[in-house]
């Protein structure tokens, strides 16, 4: 199969489930992850659709998101309610500078008792790593090791303006410097660590929800073989 066919694939499964993702208040966590592989997959969608559109340069800040996504997803999965008190906390701290800083309406900042502190993203990836090595899901938590290259990496070469993403659109000849309009990604395989990241997820929230997961850890799998064989 051709990595398009398993995107769509991915995508099909979690969209034909959506309507069976519901939770009653006493289960957040799980509500809150199966929020966040509907977001998942919305940010692989926007890929292909930047690849399509041959934005292939832009691909990077919406797989920075896919997998800070993902990792906070999962996290909130297999730490429950202590991951989403470090969540709320950093919401409570962000929107109450907002409050203070740009006007924003007190509405938005909850009646929150806990200790509101900014999320430490690698800090979250370090905690998830051996929770998911323990439930013998080794290649998942490979996925954790993406900090540095996807969330730093991308943050430096893709979302925020700086030398990195100017000279994306920089062509240097000679003496001359002119402008590239169309630069092609800074790293490959944007979207197959996207696929891989929203496919695991999906594994991991349909097996929480009750959900078969068969169809979906075979299609895991053959991603992974296909990666693996098209690297080797």
């Amino acid at each position: 199969m051709q990595l398009r066919d398993y995107v769509c694939k991915t995508l099909r499964l979690v969209e034909d489930r959506t309507h069976l993702l519901k939770s009653r208040p006493i289960n957040l966590p799980r509500h809150l992850a199966a929020a966040g592989l509907v977001r998942c997959c919305a940010l692989l969608r926007g890929i292909c659709v930047l690849e399509d559109a041959g934005l292939p340069a832009l691909t990077g800040i919406l797989e920075r998101q896919n997998w800070e996504t993902w990792l906070v997803s999962q996290s909130i999965l297999l730490r429950g309610d202590e991951a989403v008190d470090e969540i709320e906390g950093d919401y409570v701290k962000s929107t109450t500078t907002l409050v203070r800083e740009a006007g924003l309406g007190p509405e938005y900042v909850p009646d929150w008792e806990g200790d509101a502190k900014k999320l430490n993203v690698a800090q979250l990836a370090e905690k998830l790593r051996p929770l998911l090595v323990d439930a013998g899901d080794t290649e998942g938590a490979e996925l954790t090791r993406g900090y540095t290259g996807i969330y730093r990496g991308q943050s430096q070469f893709t979302v925020h303006t700086g030398i990195s993403t100017l000279n994306l659109y920089t062509c240097f000849e000679g003496e001359w410097a002119s402008i590239e309009p169309n630069p092609p990604t800074p790293f490959p395989d944007v979207c197959n660590v996207s696929l891989l990241c929203t496919t695991h997820l999906a594994w991991h929230v349909f097996k929480r929800f009750g959900i078969a997961t068969k169809e979906v850890e075979s299609v895991w799998a053959r991603i992974r073989a296909d990666l693996t064989e098209r690297s080797a």
